[in-house]
């Protein structure tokens, strides 16, 4: 389980200086890659799924089931994606409220 909190808090801080950098303007016009640098959701995805895959921590063995070569790392990202974005957004949300008097 400790695997998966390091995995979740590296795979943060990488997103935190994806999106915190301006992309190169030749890479800009790529594709989808200027919405995937915007949305935190969406490039942790992609970033978990890596690291899943770099560092071989998934979900399926963590709760018991057996490994699945390509399908443990998509959800593997996928959720931790999720997890962390919906841990950020309450984060925020409670220490950024700022009262006006």
């Amino acid at each position: 389980m400790l695997e998966f909190v390091l995995l979740a808090v590296a795979g943060k801080l990488i997103i935190f200086f994806w999106q915190k950098f301006p992309l190169p303007q030749r890479i800009e016009n790529i594709w989808k890659i200027k919405e995937l640098h915007e949305c935190g959701l969406c490039s942790g995805f992609w970033i978990y799924a890596i690291l899943s895959v770099l560092v071989q921590i998934n979900i399926f063995t963590l709760i018991g089931i057996s490994y699945i070569p390509i399908l443990s790392e998509i959800v593997t990202g996928a959720v931790t994606s999720y997890v962390v974005h919906i841990f950020s957004l309450g984060f925020e949300e409670y220490h950024l409220n700022i009262t006006v008097v």
